[in-house]
C-alpha cells in the first residue's frame, strides 16, 4: 500500500503521518515495513493498537465503563 499517497489524497478526513516511521511509502515498525514484520511482532503491534483505540473511544465518551468500550469504529 502507498500509505503516503493514501493520506495525501484522503477526502473523508484530515490524516497525518507525523511521528510515524515510513519506508517505501508504507508504515514501518523498527525499520521493517509492516507487511514484512514477523508474526509475533505484528501481533504485538495489533494488540497495542487495539488497546489504544479502546482508550481513545473511552476518552471520547463512547461508554462510561472502560471495559464496555468496543473498537468497532
Amino acid at each position: 500500500m502507498d500509505l503516503v499517497a493514501y493520506v495525501r489524497e484522503c477526502t473523508w478526513g484530515a490524516l497525518r503521518l507525523d511521528e510515524l516511521e515510513i519506508l517505501d511509502n508504507d508504515l514501518a515498525i523498527g525499520g521493517v515495513k509492516i507487511d514484512k514484520l514477523k508474526n509475533a511482532k505484528y501481533r504485538e503491534v495489533v494488540s497495542i493498537t487495539q488497546v489504544r483505540h479502546q482508550a481513545l473511544n473511552w476518552l471520547e465518551g463512547f461508554e462510561q465503563i472502560y471495559s464496555q468500550v468496543t473498537t468497532d469504529t
